[in-house]
């Protein structure tokens, strides 16, 4: 059964007063774990959600629909960093643009250094770094653009900083891309 939209609207309404509340969009994954798990049996969202479908849709839902919904609308006009700079940076040489595939906010980039070698980079977040490296490993494999050889460096830009509890963190998840030959920056 569909849900009325004035139901919809206040619970998303309730949602994202609760979120604002809880800083949905700075909380680490366990935290909004336990935040969307608070909302799924809250009777007021997603008691009220179960009316209109099953209990085990309502967390999918809440997190899927609401959610995504809310984190999109507060990211709307957030300015993209600066990823060429942040490349040159954090590689050492000069880069420019050749290519960027994709969505804005997380393109894939491909950049070409002063010196002629290449870099694939796709953007990602902290808490899902591990998505940026299949997605940048996919397109190696699915386009062979550059003839992907010893010259090209493959990278993810990493954006959450803000997430990483601490250094010892930051440097596990730097060593589990080295480890697949991939290059992680944290902006």
């Amino acid at each position: 059964m569909p849900i009325p939209s004035a139901v919809r609207d206040e619970i998303v309404n309730a949602v994202t007063i609760r979120a604002d509340n809880h800083d949905y969009m700075h909380r680490d994954r366990n935290e909004n774990r336990i935040f969307i798990q608070a909302l799924t049996t809250d009777p007021d969202i997603g008691g009220r959600l179960a009316d209109f479908m099953g209990r085990d849709r309502v967390r999918t839902y809440i997190k899927d629909s609401i959610l995504n919904a809310y984190a999109k609308k507060k990211n709307y006009g957030a300015k993209s960093p600066d990823y060429i700079m942040a490349l040159s940076i954090s590689l050492g040489s000069n880069f420019s643009l050749v290519d960027s595939i994709g969505s804005k906010r997380t393109p894939l980039i491909i950049a070409r250094s002063d010196s002629g070698s290449h870099v694939i980079a796709k953007v990602g977040t902290v808490l899902k770094w591990e998505t940026a490296v299949r997605h940048c490993a996919e397109f190696v494999v699915r386009t062979n653009r550059l003839n992907y050889s010893t010259d090209v460096q493959l990278v993810v830009l990493l954006q959450g900083a803000n997430v990483i509890k601490n250094a010892a963190e930051q440097a596990s998840l730097v060593e589990a891309a080295l480890i697949l030959g991939i290059k992680a920056i944290i902006i």
